[in-house]
């Protein structure tokens, strides 16, 4: 080894730079069936599933998979839907599904969505007619729960609403969720069995802000 004058800097700025890297969060990459909105508005979908082999195999699936992205694009443009993974495993599968924006995901599962500004998805006719958990800056949720005029007041944030099948990511921090949802950190919410069966509570909404 050189003189420890030389060294001693060069290590230093080994050591600095390795713990900036550790200070990066490593992309989140789902484990179970999700929804990751980025900050473009382009949402990717997670479907991790088994297949009922006594019902279509892997490769019937995949081919109905790719003929109905295709016959969608064909229609809306070719950024409006892609199938950017589709891998099998025994009878495991996982689809990654990249959709143009939230019109794109909305239409093509013919499913209420939205991603957007609070007053662009009040006048897109959402109530949320629920109740809301509060969520810190350390993305813990309260327990205690809040009428929708709290949340709905606040018109500088942003909402994903969706159904409570995915859990989903926001490409912001979460500030309000509908209840019972549960916040696995700062930006990802698992949606929990509503206690309703009508209305607006069968919708997961996710507030948050950049």
């Amino acid at each position: 080894m050189k003189s420890g004058r030389t060294a001693v800097p060069v290590v230093a700025a080994m050591l600095l730079l390795s713990a900036c890297g550790k200070q990066e969060k490593e992309p989140w990459v789902p484990q179970q069936t999700a929804l990751q909105i980025a900050k473009d508005g382009v949402v990717t979908e997670t479907i991790i599933d088994s297949l009922d082999q006594d019902y279509y195999s892997s490769s019937e699936l995949e081919k109905m998979v790719r003929s109905s992205v295709a016959e969608y694009a064909g229609t809306n443009g070719a950024d409006s839907l892609q199938l950017t993974e589709y891998t099998s495993e025994g009878r495991n599968v996982r689809i990654v599904l990249t959709y143009g924006d939230d019109g794109d995901y909305a239409a093509f599962n013919s499913v209420p969505f939205y991603n957007g500004s609070m007053l662009g998805a009040q006048m897109e006719g959402f109530r949320f007619d629920t109740e809301f958990l509060k969520v810190g800056k350390d993305g813990t949720a309260s327990g205690r729960r809040y009428p929708s005029e709290e949340p709905v007041s606040h018109k500088e944030y942003n909402v994903l609403i969706c159904d409570r099948e995915h859990v989903v990511e926001v490409p912001g921090d979460v500030v309000y969720v509908s209840a019972p949802a549960v916040v696995q950190d700062a930006r990802i919410v698992t949606p929990g069995a509503s206690e309703m069966t009508e209305g607006d509570a069968q919708l997961l909404y996710v507030l948050y802000e950049f």
